[in-house]
């Protein structure tokens, strides 16, 4: 149900966290019904939900601790206005006393009045003894970087130096980045505009189009996203299109395309390419072909499952094959911080077996000496390199192209982005196809 221009904000984050949660529904899904336009509450609401999400593992911890005794599973919207107090308490400015007072209120507008006294009893508690707690639970992980105890696990399993980075990067609140779109505009152009416009901002060390927004509020008013000269990007996903070499009339397959970052990247970098984009969800390719019209690029877009490709493929080979894979999103939670509570572990077999079928399907559709670009958005290896291993061993006619050296860890067969501050985590192999 959409929120009401003078609905409480906790109120609505409440409705937000139990969707998310209890109906595994993502949070992009969700947001956007119970946003109102212009809503001058909008801004709280997405930090309430983003951050009691983000931070779930720990304010549970506490509350759990702060309870005389388990709530029923009946009232789990007391359960969530709990946490969004404690979040308040430990992450916001707000002060303490108007934190309590105002998701006191709340319990008003879920229909639980009777939670009054325990929230304000709970929240107050908090206060008190927030030193306490977290010192109680220094050592234990789950708690201090807030993600599942499975994810943890596989963290430290496969990167035993870098696990407590990964974490601590995955929470950080994530940087606005814009990729400009070279076939319009330079760099240094774009640069000036921003500080014409004042607002401030830094250029990526990776990326050639890369841009790091510092000021939020105005981008979405100024010229620069109007007359499509920049998108919204991560600069981790903007290298992707950076590394083919790229020529008219090239005959390019992107397999997982929605919402069409990538698409569109590729096209600005070269606009005479022959492209089809494949996206099997509908309502993402929506999305896909409102980017293509923004920027006045032009692809064939279909809605088709890749893997099957009798209801695509005319028989034509392609130069180049992109496959950016669906995967755990594990390198993009500080972007959706709803991944740690909808992904679970027998997800990631899952996935192995789609990403398998995807390289073995479309390596069919790829020329002799032509490029495979087979990416994710995720840092378990089971997921990245021990994929481009299994594939290296199953085709004899694949080669390995070596990758730009500049950026990322390398890998047996690819390159592997960690999460940092400012960038997603991402994995790139290349593969070229020998003749036989």
């Amino acid at each position: 149900m959409p929120a009401n221009p003078h609905q409480d904000p906790r109120t609505v984050t409440v409705r937000i966290l139990t969707a998310v949660i209890q109906n595994k529904r993502s949070l992009n899904d969700v947001l956007p019904a119970f946003l109102q336009q212009e809503n001058q509450n909008n801004a709280l609401i997405h930090e309430l939900a983003a951050g009691s999400l983000r931070w779930w593992w720990r304010l549970s911890t506490y509350v759990d601790q702060l309870l005389s005794k388990p709530l029923k599973p009946k009232d789990f919207d007391v359960y969530c206005l709990l946490v969004i107090g404690v979040y308040q308490i430990q992450f916001m400015r707000i002060p303490d006393h108007a934190a309590v007072s105002q998701t006191v209120n709340s319990s008003r507008e879920i229909g639980k009045h009777w939670s009054r006294n325990l929230i304000n009893a709970v929240m107050r508690r908090f206060i008190r003894e927030q030193d306490e707690l977290e010192q109680k639970f220094k050592t234990n992980p789950v708690v201090i970087y807030s993600h599942p105890g499975w994810m943890i696990k596989q963290l430290q399993a496969d990167w035993p130096d870098q696990w407590k980075t990964v974490l601590e990067a995955s929470n950080k609140q994530p940087s606005l980045t814009l990729r400009i779109n070279a076939s319009k505009t330079t760099i240094d152009d774009v640069c000036q505009q921003l500080r014409d416009d004042e607002i401030e901002f830094s250029v990526m060390t990776d990326s050639p189009v890369g841009i790091v927004i510092l000021d939020k509020s105005k981008i979405w008013h100024s010229a620069l996203w109007k007359q499509g000269l920049v998108s919204v990007q991560d600069e981790s996903a903007q290298l992707v299109a950076c590394m083919p070499e790229l020529r008219p009339g090239m005959r390019v397959l992107d397999a997982c395309a929605a919402p069409g970052g990538k698409t569109c990247h590729l096209l600005e970098v070269e606009p005479d390419l022959n492209l089809l984009a494949l996206e099997k969800d509908s309502s993402r390719m929506q999305r896909l072909e409102e980017n293509l019209a923004r920027l006045n690029l032009n692809a064939e877009a279909r809605v088709a499952d890749a893997t099957d490709l009798d209801s695509w493929w005319n028989g034509e080979a392609f130069d180049l094959v992109l496959i950016d894979a669906p995967c755990s999103g594990s390198g993009v939670i500080s972007k959706h911080p709803d991944i740690k509570h909808l992904r679970r572990p027998a997800d990631i077999q899952q996935n192995i077996q789609n990403q398998r079928q995807l390289l073995d399907k479309l390596w069919s559709v790829l020329k002799t000496e032509g490029q495979l670009l087979y990416c994710t958005c995720s840092v378990f290896r089971q997921e990245n390199d021990q994929q481009a291993q299994w594939f290296i061993n199953k085709y004899t006619n694949a080669g390995v192209i070596a990758l730009d050296g500049r950026f990322g860890l390398q890998m047996p067969y690819g390159r592997q982005r960690l999460p940092s501050e400012s960038s997603d985590g991402f994995y790139y192999a290349g593969f070229t196809k020998n003749p036989h």
